[in-house]
This record gives structure tokens, sequence and C-alpha cells, in this order.
């Protein structure tokens, strides 16, 4: 999100985020996808009604994790998202400009230059001005992520000073960073006094890629899940769907990792009853106190 905000505010553009899922767009789907994808329907819906000049959607093919990871690419379902939504929309979307850039970058935010140029000449831009917005995008997104880390560093020692059990979240940032999606997780472990940080917040650029993996989620989970195994007080907590493919392979590797060390995996979906999560939490908390 920096690095999009970036891109089009610095050519002038006000940026309309939509506010919540519309329950009637997510009826609109055409197949049985898994949980965030029904949200995506129900985002669109809601951004569609605010009658936006343009909605940005892009394909994005593969992200960077860190120097030395190899080639890493996103989930099918997620590439695949804009041209479903399009289709299932289209009537709607009469009078709104889609755009859809392709944006293939395992190694680098740079690698997006020649999509996010072509992006702002649809939008209207000269190609300087649109390559000064691509540099502004691109610092954007590094200073959020240097301070996401610091962030994390600083919770880490607040952790490790309290001597108390501390949770990472783990999981893909659309569902366990998304107060829609994660059905409060991090609320109920903070409600009982535990500290919650997002695996992303981890120092885990030194830690040895896993040869295997080649989603680009899955890999910064799994290195970030080395971390957690290494230092005694912290937890982690594990925010899956059900019928995601991706994470039924990363899952057996972050239990793996973990060994002996106790973590709790959620499960959700738009069915899942609030007081399941609450019973599962406690017992979770138990075992680690137990640990």
């Amino acid at each position: 999100y920096p690095f999009y905000h970036g891109f089009l505010t610095s050519l002038g553009f006000s940026i309309i985020l939509s506010d919540k899922p519309d329950a009637e767009g997510i009826e609109r789907r055409k197949a049985p996808f898994c949980y965030p994808v029904e949200l995506a329907h129900g985002f669109i819906s809601n951004l569609i009604a605010k009658k936006p000049d343009y909605i940005l959607l892009p394909h994005v093919r593969a992200t960077p994790v860190t120097k030395g990871c190899p080639p890493s690419t996103t989930c099918p379902l997620i590439q695949g998202e804009p041209y479903v939504l399009r289709r299932t929309f289209q009537e709607d979307l009469k009078g709104i400009e889609l755009l859809v850039p392709v944006l293939d970058m395992p190694e680098s935010y740079a690698e997006s230059e020649k999509e996010m140029l072509l992006l702002g000449s649809k939008l209207g831009a000269a190609k300087a001005a649109a390559r000064t917005a691509f540099l502004a995008a691109i610092e954007a997104q590094n200073k959020f992520l240097a301070d996401t880390k610091a962030a994390g560093k600083a919770a880490l020692e607040k952790a490790a000073a309290s001597a108390q059990p501390t949770v990472v979240l783990f999981g893909r940032s659309y569902n366990a960073f998304s107060g829609v999606a994660h059905m409060g997780i991090p609320h109920k472990f903070a409600s009982r006094g535990v500290m919650v940080i997002p695996y992303d917040m981890l120092d885990y650029d030194q830690d040895e890629p896993i040869p295997a993996m080649h989603w680009a989620a899955g890999m910064s989970i799994l290195k970030a899940a080395k971390v957690a195994k290494r230092q005694p007080h912290l937890f982690g907590c594990y925010v899956t769907n059900f019928s995601c493919g991706p994470d039924s392979f990363v899952i057996n590797y972050f239990r793996e990792i973990m060994a002996e060390k106790p973590s709790l995996t959620l499960e959700l979906d738009s069915h899942t009853a609030d007081a399941g999560i609450d019973t599962r939490i406690e017992a979770f908390l138990d075992i680690v106190k137990s640990y």
C-alpha cells in the first residue's frame, strides 16, 4: 500500500479506500473461493458504490522477500483476482476504469518500473512525472519496511524485559493482519495481557531461505518462524483459511520448524464461531504457561 499510495499521490490523485466488504458483493461470487477472495468481492463492491474514476487492482506475480532468496511468487488465486472480479462486476464497472498493471518483482520493487510508468501514462502523466512518482513509491515502501522492523525491535526488547510469553502472529497479510479477516484474534491475546507482534516485524533477513519454498509469503513466514523458534519467550499463532492451497504446504513446514515448541493454528472462514476461537486461545495459553 505505501508503494501504490506514494505513486498515486505524487501524481496528484486522491485515494479512496473501501470501508468494509459488502455482503451483497460477496454473494455474487461465482465459485466457492477461499475466504480472502470472498472478501475481495465484497471490498470491490463497496468501492464501486463510491463511483471513483479508477480502481487500481494490480496483478502481482511476485514480491521481494530478502536478499539471497530464490525467486518467489504469489498465490495463483490472488494473481487471478483482478480478472475474476472484472468479469463478475463488469456491468457495475461501466464508467469506472479498472487498472490492472502486471507487476513482477521477485527481487526488488524497482523491477516494476516499466509497468508503473505505463500506468502513469494511462493516468495522463508525463514520463518524467511518472518516473518521479515511481521513485517516491519505492522510497515510501522502503521507509515503511524500515519503520516496521524498528517497531518490531522495540517490541521485542520490551517483551524480553518482561520475561512473559509473547505471541508472534503468522499468516498472509490479507488475513492475519486484516481486522475484517482475522476476527479479532490479536485483540483476544492482548485483552488477556499477552503482547502480540506481527511476524513481519521480526528481523529475519539473515536467516537462510527454505529451498523448497517458492511462495513469497511462505518464504517470509518460514524465515520468521526460525527467529520465533530460537527465542524462548516467543510463541507462534498461525492464522489461515479453509481451502488455502499454499498454506496447506506452508503450515507443515512451519510446524516442523517449531518442533516440540507449542504453536497455535487457527483456520478461519465466514462461518467460524467466535466462541470456538476463544476456547482455543485459552487452551493454547494454558499449554504455553505449562511449557
